[in-house]
């Protein structure tokens, strides 16, 4: 461990009003603890529910802490966590989801016998805490890979690689790259994810991937991720917008050109049950910068999407694609 820094890890949690979701994590938590290269800092955004009551009531120790903040959002809050930590990575969860206590130490001792900046792992959607099980023996490490910068960006715009995308909690990384890149989560924004992880893995040329399921999102319907919203997509926007615009960039034009893209149309997706008027702003928006990339770069799939955007017809295609689905479903069933 470096000399500069009191542990290993420091595991951030973001909380605010999940007051009974929390105690499942907290079950792992207490697992986790044990380890006395971990630190656990656990960030009560300014909770409204009994969740502060919950976090009061737990036993605190010098690596494991409750911190009652000021509401400021998820950004706010994970920006506090950079400047409290006293770990050599971070690892920013959020408090309504799970993580496997067992698979901790030996991700450590990766990191620590191999130097690694970047470390991301995979995830797995649940909805019922029961419905997971837990095994140390299931959490030794026998895949380890390592792809560059742009090979991560280039797997992440594969849209069958489910294993790759913008989450800030599927990985760790050592808290010298935020700090030395003045990286930090942009503030009272959605979709924060979008806007940083690209500038970590820019920053450390190398990103070192494991096959082992270290993270588990808890499917909520009022996550950010399932809510539709008019800010939401606003924000989705801007931080393609700040991409399109950030210099010094390690990452190949083409995979940028694909980046770009993909969310672009994850954007116009969720604006299909927006208002009227405000679709169509967004649909002028996208459409124009869509149009704007090199259609000779763009994967198959994105070829075809962007054909769709250039004639106007892609709000008929999902439609349709929509009706046959329904069709399926219903002849399934007979």
């Amino acid at each position: 461990m470096s000399e500069n820094y009191k542990f290993k890890l420091s595991i951030i949690v973001a909380i605010y009003n999940i007051e009974h979701e929390i105690k499942d994590l907290l079950k792992q938590l207490e697992e986790v603890r044990k380890l006395p290269e971990v630190e656990i800092l656990l960030l009560d955004d300014g909770s409204k529910d009994n969740t502060p009551i919950v976090l009061d009531q737990l036993r605190q120790s010098d690596n494991f802490q409750v911190l009652h903040l000021e509401n400021s959002g998820l950004s706010g809050v994970r920006n506090h966590g950079i400047i409290l930590s006293r770990g050599e990575y971070l690892w920013f969860v959020d408090g309504d989801d799970l993580i496997d206590p067992y698979l901790v130490k030996n991700e450590i001792n990766l990191i620590t016998e191999n130097k690694i900046d970047f470390l991301q792992f995979r995830y797995e959607r649940f909805d019922q805490p029961q419905d997971i099980q837990f095994d140390p023996a299931n959490a030794n490490v026998e895949h380890v890979e390592r792809v560059s910068s742009d090979e991560w960006l280039e797997r992440l715009n594969d849209f069958r690689n489910m294993q790759y995308e913008n989450y800030a909690w599927d990985h760790i990384v050592k808290k010298s790259v935020y700090v030395d890149n003045q990286i930090t989560f942009p503030l009272n924004r959605n979709y924060e994810d979008i806007a940083t992880t690209y500038q970590l893995v820019n920053a450390v040329g190398q990103i070192t991937v494991i096959d082992n399921v270290g993270y588990f999102y808890r499917n909520r319907s009022g996550s950010i991720t399932n809510t539709h919203s008019q800010k939401n997509i606003d924000d989705m926007l801007r931080a393609v917008d700040e991409f399109q615009k950030k210099e010094n960039l390690s990452f190949s034009d083409e995979n940028k050109q694909n980046f770009v893209h993909k969310n672009l149309v994850g954007a116009y997706y969720m604006a299909i049950k927006l208002p009227k008027l405000e679709k169509k702003r967004i649909k002028e928006y996208v459409t124009q910068h869509i149009l704007a990339n090199d259609l000779h770069v763009l994967r198959n799939k994105y070829k075809f999407e962007y054909l769709l955007f250039k004639f106007n017809i892609y709000d008929l295609y999902s439609k349709c694609v929509k009706f046959a689905k329904k069709m399926i479903g219903r002849g399934s069933d007979d």
